[in-house]
């Protein structure tokens, strides 16, 4: 049985005001309890990502 999965799509321009904004994001998803998989900074980049991770199992596609 596949694992439920949720997918977080931020713009991190929001974080601009702060240093290293990946990794503060990173940082307030851990504090939150909330894992996460994947951190692109392109939105570009994401659909590479979402295929992988449904390759290797650990994202499911979505039901058409």
């Amino acid at each position: 049985m596949a694992r439920m999965s949720s997918i977080l799509d931020i713009d991190l321009d929001y974080f601009g005001l702060v240093k290293e904004p990946v990794q503060r994001l990173r940082k307030l998803l851990s504090w939150a309890e909330c894992p996460v998989s994947v951190v692109v900074d392109e939105h570009h980049h994401v659909l590479r990502e979402w295929r992988r991770l449904i390759a290797r199992g650990e994202l499911v596609e979505p039901d058409s």
